[in-house]
């Protein structure tokens, strides 16, 4: 997996951090994801999805300006 910008958001919260996979899936490791779920979240950021899981919304960030 190659680490891509991200913006996530707590739910419940109105405000987004802009961050990376590599920070993100740390966090996520930490609250129970095993890696089969890591990278099955990977895929669906990389094909521009929405995805929430463990209390965080992430999307990939769109770096193209």
């Amino acid at each position: 997996m190659k680490n891509i910008p991200l913006q996530v958001n707590i739910e419940g919260q109105d405000s987004f951090v802009d961050t990376d996979w590599l920070a993100i899936m740390a966090t996520l490791k930490k609250r129970g994801l095993e890696q089969d779920e890591l990278a099955s979240l990977y895929l669906e950021l990389t094909s521009g999805m929405r995805v929430t899981t463990r209390g965080l919304s992430l999307a990939k960030l769109n770096t193209n300006t």
